[in-house]
């Protein structure tokens, strides 16, 4: 081979080397070709936080709240009002769906309340009972509870990470921060527009770990699964001692805490016929008062009221509404029409007892069942867990000193 026909060789493979070093520029990978470019990496960072942020929010539920989703329950405001049906959690915000719908005065139907963040700051309570619940339900509630009264090694494992990452939480922000802060010092495009990003990053990261919860204190996590006392102090109620329930905690956060219990026993058990009842009948522990077309069911002591249902001559309205101390239910038992309205007052102005003619024409039965044997969940501005409890007297004994035996509890504090 002669010297042209070998500079012509080279010459063609200097041009064939070329043309494939173009095709790997233009066939380039898009993430390379996406990180070289300074606009479109900042496109791509704010693109990817923006959606990595709603998906967590979006499906991020307070722990205690999500215990009770999709389980019959009754929500008591600080008012005095109560909601009961199935629970819908959300991560802004409830939704209780009633087991009837409510047709009003107008004509409109309503199915359901929405209950959002702002109006969670007038919750009371969310009870459950286990009467209200189906059998599916009720499997559903063993399952959960043995999961958390019992839970296994996988589970304690993955307790465990989480209280750790709740406490280190804030030096991993520290530490995002200063990575952060040394690239935005760099001298590559690629690290300084990356450090450009920070309030960006800096969110993602926040709302990541903020998933995995908001409170972790160990004093509350060694009882956790463990008998408790929770005290409720009813903002409606502010005369009437604290309310004790007693149960197992089942789960905390930074604004709830919730208490279960597994077993639920009614130690009164009330039938009721208030026919006869013209404006208000007081029992131990709860009052029922008649108003025209409507029975108020309202709980007046310390333990908790679960009335069962309301019967009048035509049906029966099974509620299994729970109510605390100062909070009440009202339960239509007929429509009363004006010119009956107008005959009442007419009755009433000529002297005789307001609400007879209603007595003598209606039967209305209340059962209602007290008890201190309930799944509640409560914010913690109006709960807390002061103390400990105690299981069936084989565990209460099993392992304990013989000297704590012949000892005597603090009367005074318990009793405060």
């Amino acid at each position: 081979m002669g010297p042209l026909q070998q500079s012509t060789l080279l010459l063609e493979q200097s041009q064939w080397v070329a043309t494939m070093a173009d095709v790997m520029l233009v066939y380039r990978p898009w993430w390379a070709v996406l990180a070289d470019n300074a606009v479109g990496l900042t496109v791509t960072v704010i693109v990817v936080s923006a959606i990595a942020v709603a998906l967590v929010r979006l499906r991020q539920r307070d722990k205690c709240l999500s215990l009770l989703d999709g389980y019959h329950v009754t929500y008591l405001g600080c008012h005095g009002g109560s909601l009961w049906g199935r629970l819908v959690v959300y991560s802004k915000g409830l939704e209780v769906v009633f087991d009837a719908i409510h047709t009003s005065r107008n004509g409109i139907e309503k199915s359901s309340a929405l209950i959002y963040e702002n109006d969670l700051l007038d919750c009371l309570a969310l009870c459950r009972s286990v009467e209200a619940l189906s059998d599916s339900e009720v499997n559903r509630r063993m399952r959960q509870i043995r999961t958390a009264f019992r839970p296994g090694r996988v589970r304690r494992g993955g307790r465990a990470v989480r209280n750790l990452v709740i406490t280190l939480r804030d030096a991993f922000g520290k530490v995002l921060g200063a990575f952060l802060g040394q690239l935005s010092r760099e001298s590559s495009v690629r690290a300084r527009f990356l450090g450009a990003q920070k309030n960006q990053v800096t969110e993602l990261g926040k709302v990541i770990l903020g998933a995995a919860g908001n409170a972790y204190e160990p004093m509350l996590e060694r009882h956790v699964g463990k008998p408790v006392v929770l005290q409720v102090k009813s903002p409606v109620a502010k005369d009437q001692p604290i309310i004790e329930i007693p149960g197992f905690l089942a789960e905390y956060s930074d604004r709830y805490i919730a208490v279960f219990n597994t077993v639920h026993e009614p130690y009164r058990d009330v039938h009721l016929d208030v026919s006869d009842v013209s404006e208000s009948l007081e029992e131990d522990g709860f009052r029922i008062d008649r108003n025209h077309d409507r029975v108020v069911v309202t709980c007046t002591g310390p333990e908790v009221v679960v009335v069962k249902s309301v019967a009048t001559e035509t049906r029966t309205m099974e509620l299994e509404c729970a109510l605390l101390c100062g909070t009440g239910v009202e339960v239509p038992v007929g429509r009363t029409s004006r010119r009956a309205m107008r005959s009442e007052v007419d009755t009433e102005r000529s002297g005789r007892a307001a609400g007879s003619s209603i007595g003598s024409s209606k039967s209305i039965h209340v059962h209602v069942r007290l008890t201190r044997r309930i799944d509640v969940v409560c914010p913690r501005q109006y709960a807390a867990i002061y103390f400990g409890g105690t299981l069936d007297v084989a565990e209460k004994n099993r392992g304990e000193d013989d000297r704590r035996k012949a000892g005597v509890a603090p009367e005074e504090l318990l009793e405060r």
